[in-house]
């Protein structure tokens, strides 16, 4: 089971490889870790509502 935010990330991945070949990949995937790190740290969470039906 995977999750909206997962599927959208794929098919951004394939189109970045499909563009740029795979440096692009590598440096699309650190900087998406760093921001959800920053994320995390700024507990920007809290401001986020949930839908869980």
């Amino acid at each position: 089971m995977s999750s909206v935010a997962t599927d959208a990330m794929a098919v951004a991945m394939v189109l970045l490889v499909n563009e740029h070949e795979s440096q692009y990949l590598f440096a699309a995937t650190i900087l998406t870790g760093m921001l959800l790190v920053l994320l995390g740290v700024l507990k920007i969470a809290r401001f986020m509502k949930f839908i869980h039906r």
